[in-house]
């Protein structure tokens, strides 16, 4: 195959999400020094396992999918890997998260899991195999650190995607999986009084601290459309949501809806105050000032 450009993939790419692998390519004709050279100079880029990409493309959940797809054929794409694929935010672990039933040796960034996995709990979307929904949103909490799984919790329950009672429901099964059920009771635990995040957490202690009351917890807001969505705390009276940015950053789509969101709420007649992070561990005098200066501008006595 002479004089192939450097820009060229294969022809498969094209259905796997931009993903190729060495062996797709040199069926397509390349050769493997061809493919080796395109990978020392940059114009190819590993993703994960076999997955090369032209150089440039974003490892994004299904780019990641596929690469583990691409290298275990039988693998099932499970836990934050799946939950990303279906919405979820990412996980900053930079891998891709599959079950297996064979065992593996390690590939470069695959997680390899041998979890009991049901077969009924494992759909086709997207040309991979991957589990359903609420499995890989429940997997997920069971892999993750008690504040990540917290705030990932936070996200699933105000978009409807997870309830509380599916956590119990899980945990009451006839043959619960031990694996990670701490981890579920510790989250039920933890959000019993409504208060989902950690960065929720931190800004209700330091509301009850200062004295100020007429809030509610993950309240939904509703405008002329639907529900706008759920504000972190609501003063109802006053018509004043107040809004907690992540400790993590979070993409453009995660950007977007949130400005979208907001937007909303200002149209319907809602005053937002937002802070961060840094602004409840770091600035808490300040955080109480603002707060409690904006309800009397809104008629609080």
């Amino acid at each position: 195959m002479p004089r192939v450009p450097l820009s060229w993939t294969p022809v498969a790419a094209e259905h796997q999400h931009g993903v190729f692998t060495t062996n797709q390519a040199v069926e397509s004709g390349l050769t493997r020094q061809q493919v080796s050279y395109r990978l020392r100079t940059r114009a190819w880029a590993r993703v994960a396992g076999d997955g090369l990409v032209a150089s440039g493309t974003p490892p994004t959940p299904l780019v990641m999918a596929w690469s583990a797809h691409l290298t275990w054929p039988a693998a099932v794409v499970c836990g934050p890997s799946a939950a990303a694929v279906y919405g979820a935010p990412e996980m900053p672990d930079d891998v891709a998260h599959v079950w297996d039933a064979r065992r593996h040796r390690g590939r470069w960034r695959i997680a390899q899991h041998a979890f009991d996995l049901d077969r009924t709990q494992i759909v086709t979307a997207h040309g991979l195999r991957i589990t359903k929904p609420r499995r890989s949103y429940l997997d997920t909490l069971r892999m993750l650190p008690h504040d990540s799984g917290r705030d990932l919790f936070a996200w699933l329950v105000t978009r409807r995607r997870l309830t509380r009672d599916d956590v119990v429901q899980e945990l009451e099964r006839p043959s619960p999986r031990a694996w990670g059920n701490k981890r579920l009771l510790a989250l039920l635990e933890a959000t019993a009084d409504g208060v989902l995040s950690a960065g929720e957490r931190l800004l209700v202690d330091l509301l009850r601290r200062a004295g100020i009351t007429g809030w509610e917890a993950n309240a939904p807001i509703r405008d002329a459309v639907g529900t706008a969505g759920w504000a972190d705390v609501l003063f109802a009276r006053e018509r004043l949501v107040i809004e907690v940015d992540g400790r993590r950053a979070h993409g453009p789509d995660r950007f977007q809806a949130d400005r979208t969101r907001q937007n909303r709420l200002v149209a319907a007649g809602y005053t937002v105050l937002r802070f961060t992070w840094e602004d409840l561990t770091s600035r808490e005098a300040m955080v109480v000032h603002q707060v409690a200066a904006m309800l009397t501008r809104l008629g609080r006595v």
